[in-house]
């Protein structure tokens, strides 16, 4: 036997377990899924208010302190 073969004797069982942990991890993960998408979801909807209220902001008819205002708060 050569240095290479004690290693493929044991690929299957290699590749079983991998395949187990990929499994349990993922079963794990999936419980954060809806998490992960509200937490998308409110990142996506507080970058569009801000390039709105930016593009409102640069409208010369809106006063200076309400753009700041806005841009702040």
């Amino acid at each position: 036997m050569n240095d290479t073969q004690v290693f493929l004797n044991h690929v299957a069982e290699l590749d079983k377990l991998i395949a187990e942990r990929d499994a349990a991890t993922a079963q794990v993960a999936a419980a954060y899924r809806p998490l992960l998408q509200r937490l998308e979801t409110s990142d996506l909807a507080e970058s569009r208010s801000r390039e709105v209220i930016e593009q409102a902001c640069m409208n010369p008819d809106v006063p200076f302190a309400i753009a700041r205002f806005l841009r702040e708060d």
